[in-house]
């Protein structure tokens, strides 16, 4: 497109796509809201069918608990459209068994109500291709699936593709703009001018601009998203997935609603939300899982939101809270109560926790449905921690052997023994002249 008519396009003044301008904070189209129209969505992300806890443990069972309380909510709220905001497998390549229960659990949910709309966007975990592939099988089914955006430079093929109309387009309820998780560099490039870092709110607010010329009849209007916005809590990832971060502000706030997807801990940025992961993915994730309830009263109106809680098969557990010595947590373990749930458990030591302390901590563990996934030191003695450390400077004059020794000794808590040191040390002197 060239640049001056992408201009007017994005900013309203486009002869071709009417006269609803996004410049600026206030949205012109809001002031004629018909109070009559209403929305309600369940929002839902981050699936992750086919993660193995820990890289061990099979979650399918885990996996159906949740998809019958999500069958519950969805009867008793009778929604107007389900969002499914990305990272729908854990994997781009799924395996055979969580594409069946992908496909099953799908189904099922929409036989529990079958009016209900779904609308389903892939995640940076999931393949956009993989997704793609069935997607008009899965409209039969009434179920719109957007895995991956084109890289079309005409805003009217995207807008076919990424605004979908909720209960049809001769009588929609509203609008949802479904776009799936994209990096920068693979956003269309609609003006080429633009930095690839502006790419993706450009390409938001084609979309809300194309949506305004649509919605003659101002219904609700809501975002999916795959992505980290600014001003999230993220702790629960430790990072944000390589995934570049978007300014709310940014993004034309003619919208009533963005389901989001990617950060697993539930939370609220003005209009935007992160549902949360529905089932833990890691240990990190200690906190009440959910999925959320929106009702839109109408287009312009704040919408408003419930969590409703789903319980996990198998909860997440760090214990002890204040971690003591190995007989100490033996006397504690001992104590847990019978529940399933996955256990990370902390020992106070001075360096490492040797295998024989580990067994008896595990064999202490009085239910078999208290899975123990990690047994993790906690360093007694942060000074002797930080002894062990070495600048750099350091360590290009220090010897060879000697860093091994401070090596062996970190990992297995004795002194390298002394004929291990003597070998080691004539290996360096046979191999130093050669370095």
């Amino acid at each position: 497109m060239p640049k001056e008519e992408y201009k007017q396009y994005v900013y309203g003044t486009s002869p071709r796509h009417g006269t609803c301008s996004l410049k600026g904070t206030a949205p012109t189209f809001f002031s004629n809201t018909n109070q009559n129209q209403f929305m309600k969505i369940l929002h839902t992300s981050d699936w992750h069918l086919g993660h193995m806890f820990e890289g061990v443990h099979d979650r399918t069972e885990e996996f159906r608990y949740f998809f019958s309380q999500l069958e519950t909510v969805v009867k008793r709220e009778s929604p107007d459209v389900l969002l499914l905001s990305g990272d729908i497998f854990n994997s781009s390549i799924p395996s055979a068994s969580a594409e069946k229960l992908y496909t099953d659990s799908l189904l099922s949910i929409k036989e529990a109500c079958p009016a209900m709309d779904m609308i389903i966007t892939a995640g940076n975990h999931d393949s956009a291709s993989h997704i793609d592939a069935d997607g008009e099988l899965w409209k039969i089914a009434g179920v719109r699936v957007v895995g991956g955006i084109g890289r079309e430079t005409d805003p009217l093929i995207h807008s076919g593709r990424h605004i979908i109309p909720v209960g049809g387009s001769s009588s929609p309820k509203g609008y949802v703009i479904a776009i799936p998780f994209s990096f920068p560099r693979n956003y269309p490039l609609l003006d080429e001018a633009t930095p690839t870092s502006q790419r993706e709110k450009d390409f938001v607010n084609m979309l809300l601009s194309e949506c305004a010329k649509m919605n003659r009849d101002n219904l609700p209007v809501v975002v999916m998203m795959h992505t980290t916005v600014s001003g999230c809590d993220y702790s629960d990832k430790g990072s944000i997935g390589g995934i570049e971060t978007v300014n709310l502000g940014d993004i034309s706030p003619t919208y009533d609603y963005m389901a989001l997807g990617h950060i697993h801990t539930p939370q609220t940025l003005g209009k935007a939300r992160y549902c949360g992961s529905p089932i833990p993915i890691s240990f990190s994730e200690e906190f009440t899982h959910s999925v959320s309830v929106v009702e839109i009263p109408s287009h312009g109106a704040d919408p408003i939101i419930k969590e409703e809680k789903i319980d996990p098969l198998f909860k997440v557990r760090t214990v002890p809270k204040e971690p003591t010595d190995v007989k100490g947590t033996i006397d504690f373990v001992k104590n847990l109560p019978e529940e399933n749930a996955y256990l990370r458990i902390m020992v106070k030591c001075e360096s490492f926790i040797p295998s024989l302390e580990q067994k008896a901590i595990k064999d202490a563990v009085p239910f078999g449905s208290l899975r123990v996934c990690q047994i993790v030191p906690v360093r007694e003695n942060a000074e002797k921690k930080k002894e062990n450390k070495m600048t750099v400077a350091e360590l290009s004059n220090a010897d060879p052997v000697d860093i091994a020794s401070r090596h062996y000794k970190s990992k297995f808590g004795d002194d390298l023994p002394e004929e291990l040191r003597e070998m080691l040390r004539k290996v360096y002197l046979e191999t130093k002249d050669n370095i």
